[in-house]
């Protein structure tokens, strides 16, 4: 998604939305129908996307944008593969944030395992990681929602 290796950036960000909506509607989690995606570069932290997917209830839009950042930004400074490493609830540390090769991206706005298994997937889709890879950071949290959304029909 940088600018320098000559991909159009709107066509990877209107595709990643457009998976992102249609991911949180397969799921169909009961009052989760939004959150926050980030995407930072994993090489120097730089914000690439942070976008709201979906419309958050005026009392969480802020709450999900900022843990979805704080998550994302954990995850560069600790060099860890996923937020879950340094999940910490009573500090408001979240998982939910992944590593994908040049890439982290997180979501906030579902529970935190259905968060990170989104996360997971768009980074599958996008040709970030493969699913051994991603199946390897859902086994640090125990996800069992990844293998629900990653082999839905794309």
């Amino acid at each position: 998604m940088r600018n320098g290796n000559n991909v159009d950036l709107s066509i990877c960000c209107g595709t990643i939305i457009r998976m992102a909506s249609e991911l949180i509607q397969k799921l169909n989690i009961e009052g989760k129908d939004s959150g926050y995606l980030t995407i930072l570069d994993a090489s120097d932290g730089r914000l690439i996307l942070q976008v709201q997917i979906g419309i958050c209830p005026a009392d969480k839009a802020d709450k999900y944008c900022d843990f979805s950042l704080e998550k994302a930004k954990r995850v560069f400074e600790t060099g860890d593969q996923s937020s879950w490493q340094s999940r910490d609830p009573e500090n408001g540390k979240w998982g939910g944030g992944i590593r994908a090769n040049d890439h982290i991206l997180s979501f906030s706005g579902m529970p935190e395992l259905a968060d990170e298994a989104l996360s997971l997937t768009i980074a599958e889709r996008m040709g970030w990681m493969t699913k051994q890879d991603a199946a390897a950071i859902a086994s640090i949290s125990g996800n069992n929602f990844l293998s629900d959304i990653l082999y839905l029909k794309k």
